[in-house]
């Protein structure tokens, strides 16, 4: 999933990129890999980045943050610029789910190095795309729960 305010400048970057770029490649790994991407104020345009045929669903806004979250396990926020700490990635920390970002989605968090999940090169799409399949694919890491237990630490 992908959750963001579409009227916030660098998450309409990221989900446009992401569906456009990014997701297809995914979808060359795993055909059958859903996105989904949840967001308010979405405009005409941004709605019409839904894409069945590369399952990229643009869900609009969404009511239970957390609900939403808990019936998906991965959280992928492809941010190539903006400032701060990102609330999306700690909040899907805390949810369980597995988060593949950039250097960027852990501003103010976490190094690369510490941080408990994937960071991967805002730069290219395709490498981009091979770290969100490693991570849809490492069934271990997100069951042994590391996320959650990382943010106890901190």
């Amino acid at each position: 999933m992908f959750i963001g305010n579409w009227r916030h400048r660098p998450n309409r970057d990221a989900a446009k990129w992401l569906i456009q770029e990014v997701w297809p490649l995914v979808r060359k790994d795993l055909p059958d890999a859903l996105l989904n991407v949840y967001g308010a104020n979405q405009t005409p345009e941004d709605a019409a980045l839904h894409d069945v045929s590369i399952g990229a669903q643009v869900q609009g806004y969404c009511r239970s943050v957390p609900a939403a979250m808990q019936r998906h396990l991965l959280l992928v926020a492809p941010l190539r610029y903006g400032a701060g700490v990102k609330g999306k990635v700690l909040e899907a920390l805390q949810h369980g789910l597995v988060v593949v970002t950039t250097a960027v989605g852990i501003e103010g968090i976490a190094s690369a190095e510490s941080f408990p999940g994937y960071v991967a090169t805002a730069q290219d799409p395709a490498e981009f795309a091979s770290v969100v399949v490693q991570a849809l694919q490492d069934q271990q890491r997100w069951e042994a729960g590391e996320w959650f237990l990382w943010l106890i630490r901190c």
